[in-house]
């Protein structure tokens, strides 16, 4: 199991040099924007690793928020918003349904994904029932790897065994009455493409791996722990993901 910052080079062999590394991080981060309740930092490395920062109004920091920024795109239509007060007033994400893969017709032909918004407090007010270009990241937290169809469908269990590709809102299974669905899914689809990425304030490698779903390619972020190196394109792989996504904004050179 690997943590989120790991994904993203942001790891160290004690809890004082990762201290360190994030105190560097926390320089270079920039005012994104200011809301009453406090303000956003965002801090953005040539890799595509982010972090969003949140502080209070007393410059007290209550919340990290990584991101992998870069990858594809995938249109959902927003249809609640999960908000997280059990972590920070500045946690929560979206529930959204893809336009296309899906199994049930209850869904209008396409399935549920539920994902953390890392920059929550400005988009918190997004209009639901309406269709968002969402750039959603993968952060693996247990990964699988198959050569062969053959050798994936051993690996299965008997009963349910899961389609190439498939995508599973997991965090949903676990939901309670009290509580909103987490941002975990279970996703098996073949390698489009892979790169290893260096993350420039730690020096630190991560992997980052492409990988079909029934609504499109999704990037997702690796840490070297998890998975050594990048398989071969076209190699099956089962993962594990916790999933962070932004709502593509009209301007986001700042």
């Amino acid at each position: 199991m690997a943590d989120h910052l790991a994904a993203l080079g942001i790891g160290a062999s004690s809890d004082e040099e990762r201290r360190e590394q994030v105190r560097s991080i926390l320089k270079q981060a920039q005012p994104y924007s200011q809301r009453a309740d406090g303000m956003t930092l965002r801090w953005k490395d040539p890799s595509g690793a982010e972090l969003w920062i949140y502080v209070d109004p007393e410059g007290t920091m209550r919340s990290v928020q990584p991101h992998l920024a870069g990858g594809p795109r995938m249109t959902l239509e927003l249809q609640a918003v999960l908000e997280r007060p059990d972590v920070s007033p500045f946690d929560g994400g979206f529930l959204g349904l893809t336009e296309t893969g899906g199994s049930n017709p209850a869904l209008g032909g396409g399935f549920a994904v539920i994902f953390d918004a890392p920059d929550f407090p400005d988009v918190r007010d997004a209009t639901l029932t309406a269709k968002h270009n969402v750039e959603l990241a993968g952060f693996a937290l247990e990964l699988h790897a198959f050569d062969t169809e053959e050798a994936f469908r051993e690996a299965q269990p008997e009963l349910k065994p899961l389609e190439i590709p498939s995508f599973i809102p997991a965090g949903m299974m676990s939901q309670t009455e009290d509580e909103p669905p987490t941002a975990h899914a279970l996703m098996v689809g073949r390698l489009l493409k892979g790169e290893t990425l260096t993350n420039e304030v730690t020096g630190e490698d991560f992997l980052c791996l492409e990988i079909e779903t029934p609504g499109g390619p999704v990037r997702m972020a690796v840490a070297p722990e998890t998975m050594a190196e990048i398989p071969a394109e076209g190699t099956i792989l089962q993962a594990g993901a916790w999933l962070s996504g932004r709502l593509t904004p009209e301007n986001d050179e700042k």
